[in-house]
Formats: structure tokens, C-alpha cells, sequence
């Protein structure tokens, strides 16, 4: 009788941990963020891991993936990645470009 009280205290125990998800923490990069110095280029990041790029009337849209303070993204159409290093300040985006300098972005409805 012990063992099966044992028995069926552990498959509790192993149902309770395996029921339980890892919150899956949304990064603070989600939503639309304009250029600083212009109003027509602009990223829109999404909680599922697309968005869109929009420079005036043009759309390109990517997926993306973030690790650590890394931001890789894959425009639809090109097979390779962009890696970028950034960070969320506030209501400003900040991504590294090529030349080492931040680009800054600023939340579109933010005041």
C-alpha cells in the first residue's frame, strides 16, 4: 500500500512540474518605432516574432529573434540574417548600425 501511496505522490509531483509552462517573457521591443530624424522610416515589432519595415509608401516585412541584447533579423526575400546589437531606453530604441553608431528610434504614440 506504501508504494503505491509513493507511486502516485511522484506522478503528482511529475504532473505538476511538466503542466507548468515557462512564462514567456515578451520582449520590450514590440510596437511601432519611428526614425528620430525622419517621420516616413519606421519598424513595427510584433509579440509572435514578425514585423514590418516601412520606408514612405514602401513595406518589407521579417521575422526576428532576440538573444540577450542581440537583435537578429531576417528580411522576407533574403535568406541571410541582420544581427544588431541594441537597447530599449524608455520610449527610444537604440540599434547599431554598421558603422558602430546607434540609430534611434522612438515609440510611435509615446509622449
Amino acid at each position: 500500500m506504501k508504494i503505491i501511496k509513493y507511486s502516485l505522490l511522484i506522478i503528482i509531483a511529475i504532473f505538476m512540474l511538466t503542466s507548468c509552462k515557462e512564462k514567456k517573457e515578451i520582449p520590450n521591443i514590440v510596437g511601432t518605432w519611428k526614425f528620430q530624424d525622419s517621420e516616413i522610416i519606421k519598424y513595427t515589432f510584433n509579440e509572435d516574432g514578425t514585423g514590418t519595415y516601412n520606408v514612405a509608401n514602401e513595406s518589407v516585412e521579417f521575422t526576428y529573434t532576440i538573444k540577450d541584447n542581440i537583435l537578429s533579423i531576417t528580411y522576407k526575400g533574403y535568406n541571410n540574417s541582420v544581427d544588431a546589437e541594441y537597447n530599449v531606453d524608455g520610449n527610444y530604441l537604440n540599434i547599431k548600425d554598421l558603422n558602430d553608431k546607434y540609430a534611434t528610434y522612438i515609440k510611435a504614440n509615446s509622449k
